[in-house]
């Protein structure tokens, strides 16, 4: 699911992703991930993506085109799926680099019910486009003779005859 937010400063994307359980790169997961990558570069907006990822995020970078991706991958310093024996964070963000300065390291939302699974909640900063970098163009020279202005007398038409 997308959703394309509208502020100030410009548009971003925001996906929410759930990958398929235990399948880690399987052919639909891979699909899931092009789908992503094709949105991104046909849009051309910068974009979140947050999600249950189902796998470590280590492993998600390992994907081919990920280098391609411009993003980083922003996760809570605590776990996010706690089972009885250990624990794992497999609920992250991908940030496009564009906006990374814009938001805030994700957060495990403890006080939610209902574990395994722990929300992860991030701040995004307002303003989130007002940094772009603007080049002004200088504005083109006169030159360097001007026209006369206007003549001092009408111009000479030439007479028309009827019919010709």
């Amino acid at each position: 699911m997308v959703s394309v937010i509208e502020t100030k400063g410009g548009k971003f994307a925001f996906f929410m992703v759930y990958f398929f359980t235990t399948e880690k790169w399987s052919a639909r997961n891979l699909a899931l991930m092009q789908t992503l990558y094709l949105w991104t570069v046909q849009h051309k907006i910068p974009w979140i993506a947050g999600g249950d990822w189902n796998m470590e995020s280590v492993l998600l970078t390992t994907w081919p085109l990920w280098s391609m991706m411009h993003a980083e991958v922003m996760k809570p310093n605590a776990t996010t799926c706690r089972m009885p024996d250990n624990g794992t964070g497999i609920d992250c963000f991908f940030v496009d680099k564009s906006i990374m300065p814009q938001c805030s390291l994700p957060m495990v939302d403890e006080d939610a019910m209902g574990g395994p699974h722990y929300p992860v909640w991030m701040w995004i900063k307002k303003g989130i486009r007002d940094y772009k970098v603007r080049v002004l163009k200088r504005p083109v020279a006169f030159v360097k003779h001007r026209p006369l202005g206007c003549s001092p007398q009408p111009p000479l038409y030439p007479t028309f005859v009827e019919g010709d």
